[in-house]
């Protein structure tokens, strides 16, 4: 199996994403590695709601998943255009890419008792980020959109757990809510049911179906700190923010394969944030 997943990483994608990271790498001119990745794959970044944006102080921004490390990317790009202190929690399977691994507050997923020691520091970690006025971003499904059998059509996101609420519960940080519209190939679906192995495997392949493509977020309005402190359980402040969220996504996936087509364009609008959804 290890060997059929190496295959399928050489030729569905990874060999392309290495070509393009050797030339950051050798680029002394090279900037910041969210935006750098963006342009050099060429991928065009369809903002909706981008005025909603807080340019300093405390933030939480809550994402769904729909097609793995791109949305960080994509999403710590946009962020990045206003904010220089945007970090992220992901995967520390990212944090094998060095300039990536330094945005990063690494979870271990191996459940190992030393996992789970440098998981509390982590998370320790990015509340003090947002406590000292940072920019954070939480992906609270923890996985990548799945469709719920291997021949459904439409990906769900998966569960959300109440740790990212917990957090920003402590953090006294205002949130912003982002829809990511989308779903990854039904050939990352159909294999996601048959092995994990290959699922990973396929997310190489993900990431370089969107070079020269094109991502939307659509941003909503910031959550005041007070609203979320009416909230004393962190299930129910879950279920909320992920409806915040997913009230956004008002553009159906289109079927597969071109999940691009149809996307928002640029909202260039300069309307006033609110102080909660």
């Amino acid at each position: 199996m290890r060997q059929l997943c190496l295959g399928l990483e050489a030729m569905t994608g990874r060999r392309r994403l290495e070509v393009l990271y050797r030339g950051y790498v050798d680029d002394p001119a090279r900037g910041d590695f969210f935006a750098e990745a963006i342009s050099r794959m060429n991928i065009r970044l369809a903002g909706q709601g981008v005025s909603h944006i807080p340019r300093q102080g405390p933030l939480a921004v809550v994402a769904n998943h729909p097609y793995g490390a791109m949305d960080g990317i994509a999403l710590g790009c946009l962020l990045g255009r206003f904010r220089g202190d945007v970090r992220i929690i992901a995967h520390s399977a990212l944090a094998r890419v060095p300039e990536l691994a330094e945005k990063l507050f690494a979870i271990d997923f191996s459940g190992t008792r030393e996992a789970e020691r440098a998981n509390i520091k982590a998370r320790a970690a990015a509340l003090g980020h947002l406590k000292n006025g940072g920019c954070l971003m939480v992906f609270p499904a923890g996985g990548v959109m799945t469709t719920p059998h291997p021949l459904a059509r439409r990906a769900v996101e998966l569960n959300w757990g109440p740790l990212s609420a917990r957090l920003i519960m402590r953090s006294g940080a205002t949130v912003l809510p982002v829809h990511v519209p989308g779903q990854n190939s039904r050939l990352f679906q159909v294999a996601s049911h048959l092995s994990q192995s290959l699922r990973y495997a396929l997310l190489f392949h993900e990431a370089a179906r969107m070079i020269d493509g094109r991502i939307a977020l659509h941003v909503g309005r910031p959550i005041d700190p007070a609203v979320i402190a009416g909230f004393q359980d962190a299930v129910a402040l879950t279920e909320w923010l992920r409806w915040q969220v997913f009230s956004l996504g008002t553009a159906a996936i289109p079927d597969e394969p071109d999940f691009f087509a149809g996307m928002f364009e640029e909202d260039t609008s300069d309307s006033e944030a609110m102080p909660a959804v």
